[in-house]
């Protein structure tokens, strides 16, 4: 998998062009009009990310962002564009620039957030850490590690959310299976 968080569009072209790998963005934030910063991206940087089978992840730094309710606006864009299955919260969260999401406990806050605004549980599932697991996943089952991310993806999950509303998750044919365990936690 390579990451193209640093990288300059023409860079991130070049990778897309060259590479047989997933390509990321680990941690980016969508460009607006009076937002100008070497580090936020293009709609096309970020669609040419998504339609190569990538993922971008929602940086929640301060640059575009002054509060979790701002970073909630900021991934409904990046979903707009990207389309719901390839973003995710990205990364460097302790490296932030005046971050907006200071711990993972925000996670469900974050998550009320996005249902609010009319995000698809199956879509919140997927922002919050089912898209970057099911890509890992992907780029793992050459090597034989996809059941083992898979497993460790929906018991993280299950044990960082104890929101009822988080419990709405895409169908994945475990429902039943797993359905005890997720009354349990």
């Amino acid at each position: 998998m390579v990451d193209c968080a640093h990288a300059s569009y023409a860079a991130a072209l070049a990778v897309l062009e060259t590479s047989d790998q997933p390509v990321i963005i680990s941690h980016g934030q969508l460009g607006r009009p009076g937002a100008a910063h070497p580090r936020l991206l293009t709609t096309a940087h970020v669609a040419a990310v998504a339609s190569a089978g990538g993922l971008i992840g929602a940086w929640p730094a301060g640059l575009t962002s002054r509060s979790l309710a701002d970073f909630g606006t900021e991934i409904i864009r990046l979903t707009d564009i990207a389309g719901p299955g390839h973003v995710a919260i990205g990364t460097d969260l302790d490296g932030n620039y005046r971050p907006v999401l200071t711990s993972y406990h925000q996670l469900a806050d974050l998550a009320g957030l996005l249902l609010d605004r009319g995000l698809p549980a199956a879509d919140v599932w997927g922002v919050l850490g089912g898209n970057a697991m099911d890509l890992l996943a992907a780029s793992s089952a050459e090597a034989g590690y996809a059941h083992e991310v898979q497993a460790w993806h929906r018991s993280s999950l299950r044990n960082a959310f104890g929101s009822p509303r988080l419990c709405l998750r895409p169908s994945t044919g475990m429902e039943k299976a797993e359905a005890g365990s997720v009354a349990r936690n």
